[in-house]
């Protein structure tokens, strides 16, 4: 289509010239001639620019297919990444340490292939391609699996010891199992082939000049064992229950759009502190050892109501407390797995420009808790990233908050970053997913950090004001608290926001933006005293999930 308009310019240029020699035209006529060539030049080289060539990308997609499906088999994932829209798809690369499950991974590479299984479709920038991949398929082994095992184990019985079979509690030692397992898992893998699986899926590429990448989804990612490590723990849990115990690992996709619904049952109220005591009892093996924020001596304002939810994968306790003269809502938060601390932006793009309310964001990705984010939107400041990629760097104004993959946060000072690729090389140094860009940094390694009047440039820090704020006590330990207005309580200033955190155990912890945005909501309703009542429309949230597959009850 550019060239289209770029032949019409150019031919319109042309004759208003050539009427020009036969018919003198006037000032404005020879302007109107100039301004047609000069758009049928911009059009021309906008289209070479972007790559097209009679109305069509130069290169064809499929070419990019291959050379992804190409790198990927060849361990090279810097050049498969490179294929890709954005470097956020897990490509499965490693192998895992333990000995059967890195057996199955290497089955897994040696059996994958790949091939253009259909007509592909092209339409301007975007194109659909089908592929077929053939891969090991975990779940087709594991009935075949148990048999072994047991096989295995009862020759054993017969063989040896007691002791040295079962432990004080009548089940299998793990050595024992994991000795049997491995062996089971390698007699099957001499018949590979037959627990080979094929697939069809439509990969969707996006032309970015001067070459086509494919946007990864969940699909890609599942197929290609981008988790391979929790896919083949699971599958030993599965052939090993009931004989010993292995806690599964679940993990939602960096790239799923919602996260696995909450179990509406495991929601509740309770204004006993008894129950809370008894839930974290039962989540034991969540908090590992643990310690919780909260504790039975805290003393709730009077007619609040502590809220929770608990699975295997997320626990969450929701209280209001006043503190001196702050109306303070906490929201404590333990999960099992990085992928469960998640952000969601308005219009689910950096470039979206539009805003919601975070009730109806948190809703619609299935958040178990939400709060609000750096309302990155309203001002043009700070470090941002989103889905691994570096949008803005303004870094003289803000602190800057940086969640990884692994679920920690990195706090960076203003102004650590000279250039924005030093930015650019910290978010992939340190497997960065996305920022916050509003601060100050409250907390760091423990430390108070100095606050004093003046030295930030937002947030009015120095003045009573609604507060948000999010920090960490231990690993995958995450505090949120807001304050606000009340009946009786009032608001904070930044450093007194800050020593709250402190108080409270936060090795780290950051401000979010305040005022009328700080925000907690939980199970369809907004939990802290926002200002006026009244909810503001924003440009995203940070929210936890639950990793727990929908209709999987504890231990299955």
């Amino acid at each position: 289509m550019l060239y289209v308009l770029a032949a019409v310019c150019g031919v319109s240029a042309a004759a208003l010239l050539l009427v020009r020699k036969k018919i003198p035209l006037r000032a404005g006529g020879m302007a109107a001639a100039l301004l047609v060539a000069a758009a049928a030049f911009l059009l021309a080289q906008t289209g070479l620019s972007r790559g097209l060539l009679f109305f069509r990308p130069a290169c064809a997609p499929e070419e990019a297919v291959k050379g992804f499906f190409d790198a990927v088999e060849s361990g090279r994932e810097d050049d498969a990444r490179a294929c890709l829209a954005d470097g956020s798809l897990p490509l499965g690369q490693t192998a895992p340490e333990e000995a059967a499950a890195a057996e199955l991974f290497a089955a897994r590479q040696q059996s994958f292939r790949w091939a253009i299984a259909g007509e592909i479709e092209s339409e301007g920038m975007t194109a659909r391609v089908p592929v077929s991949l053939t891969a090991l398929d975990l779940g087709a082994m594991e009935s075949e699996l148990r048999a072994l095992v047991m096989a295995r184990l009862e020759k054993l019985v017969d063989a040896r010891d007691y002791d040295e079979i079962y432990d004080e509690n009548g089940m299998y030692r793990p050595a024992v199992t994991d000795t049997v397992y491995r062996e089971a898992v390698h007699k099957l893998l001499e018949e590979r082939e037959r627990f080979e699986k094929e697939e069809t899926l439509t990969l969707t590429l996006r032309y970015d000049a001067p070459d086509w990448h494919i946007l990864p989804d969940a699909a890609l990612s599942a197929a290609l064992g981008g988790d391979f490590e929790s896919e083949a723990n699971n599958a030993k849990s599965a052939v090993l229950d009931g004989l010993t115990y292995i806690r599964k690992i679940y993990r939602i996709g960096e790239n799923d759009p919602v996260a696995p619904a909450p179990d509406p049952a495991r929601f509740g109220t309770t204004t006993d502190p008894a129950v809370i005591r008894a839930l974290i009892e039962d989540s034991a093996m969540l908090l590992e050892g643990q310690d919780t924020v909260w504790s039975e001596q805290i003393e709730l304002p009077e007619g609040s109501e502590i809220s929770y939810y608990c699975d295997e994968t997320i626990l969450v306790i929701v209280w209001k407390e006043n503190i001196g003269s702050k109306g303070c809502t906490f929201a404590e938060v333990r999960i099992a797995d990085p992928s469960q601390l998640r952000r969601r932006l308005s219009g689910d793009s950096y470039d979206a420009h539009v805003r919601d309310y975070g009730s109806h964001l948190a809703s619609e990705v299935n958040a178990v808790l939400a709060t609000n984010g750096d309302f990155y939107a309203y001002r043009q400041v700070g470090i941002t990233v989103f889905q691994r990629q570096l949008y803005r760097f303004e870094p003289e104004g803000l602190d800057t908050c940086f969640f990884t993959a692994s679920g920690e946060m990195l706090l960076v000072p203003r102004g650590s970053f000279a250039a924005r690729e030093e930015a650019e090389a910290f978010v992939r140094d340190n497997d960065v997913l996305f920022s916050a860009a509003f601060g100050p940094i409250l907390v760091k390694d423990g430390e108070l950090q100095d606050l004093g009047t003046g030295k930030y440039k937002i947030g009015q820090g120095d003045e009573p004001y609604s507060r948000s704020a999010i920090g960490m006590t231990d690993e995958l330990h995450y505090l949120l608290m807001t304050i606000n207005f009340g009946s009786r309580v009032g608001v904070a200033t930044i450093p007194e926001a800050a020593q709250i955190m402190y108080d409270k155990g936060c090795t780290d912890a950051y401000a979010l933006d305040g005022g009328q945005t700080a925000e907690l909501w939980m199970n369809g309703k907004v939990l802290n005293n926002v200002d006026w009542n009244a909810e503001r429309q924003v440009s995203d949230i940070f929210y936890f999930a639950s990793a727990l597959p929908e209709g999987k009850g504890a231990g299955a």
